[in-house]
């Protein structure tokens, strides 16, 4: 009916925690994980109720865990749009 390219892609798991493994030094790591877990208390306390830590992860370091998956996808596409 439709004659679309679709794409549907992100960069592999192993691959981006072995990036951030790379770029990142390990004690920023564990004082990352330090705040993460400390505001995430403090949340639950503040709203009565539970707070993923993956969501504290993302909105306090995106440079970190949103922008390398966002380099990959626009190189991919990139990639798809020339070829």
């Amino acid at each position: 009916m439709f004659n679309q390219k679709v794409i549907l892609g992100d960069l592999p798991e192993a691959t981006y925690w072995e990036l951030i493994g790379d770029v990142v030094p390990l004690d920023d790591l564990k004082w990352m994980f330090d705040h993460v877990i400390s505001t995430t208390l403090k949340m639950q306390t503040q709203m009565k109720e539970k707070v993923s830590t993956w969501f504290v992860t993302l909105r306090d370091f995106p440079d970190t865990f949103i922008y390398p998956r966002d380099h990959y996808m626009a190189s991919l596409l990139l990639n798809f749009q020339n070829n």
